[in-house]
């Protein structure tokens, strides 16, 4: 489905039954990454970190939504800087980075995050150079390997 299409969708959703206040519009995001689950599939199986997760977005979104790619800009245990770029005539929108906080929120719990945070850092629609995320969660504690074993 093309991206101007998807986005319109979006806001007359959120105009309707929302409060025209984007709360819909995070829940929209979460929506989306519900239904592609599947392609998170073989990923999922290996029970990767949320990091890989994170770091897988850039090759998954493309088959989501045409006309948005993910640049992951920084990425560490609990943390990442995503970079969202909308591509077509329209431009940046609000709509597009309120949807991409519910997406990658609801993804990154799929991966075992938890407490995931996605704050907006950077907005074009907004005035500025690039749409930025800033990323934070806590993962499920990995056994530590006691050396004495070895």
């Amino acid at each position: 489905m093309p991206y101007f299409a998807v986005r319109h969708l979006v806001e007359k959703i959120d105009a309707t039954i929302g409060g025209n206040d984007l709360h819909v519009v995070v829940d929209c995001g979460r929506a989306v990454a519900d239904a592609a689950i599947d392609l998170f599939a073989e990923a999922l199986a290996q029970k990767p970190p949320p990091e890989l997760a994170l770091a897988e977005l850039p090759s998954v979104a493309p088959q989501i939504i045409r006309g948005t790619s993910y640049h992951v800009r920084r990425v560490g245990r609990g943390y990442g800087l995503l970079e969202l770029v909308e591509h077509g005539a329209e431009g940046p929108s609000l709509t597009g980075c309120v949807t991409t906080l519910g997406f990658i929120e609801r993804t990154l719990t799929y991966f075992g995050a938890q407490d995931v945070e996605v704050n907006l850092a950077g907005c074009r629609a907004l005035g500025d150079e690039k749409c930025l995320f800033g990323i934070t969660w806590l993962s499920e504690p990995r056994p530590v390997r006691d050396r004495r074993d070895d």
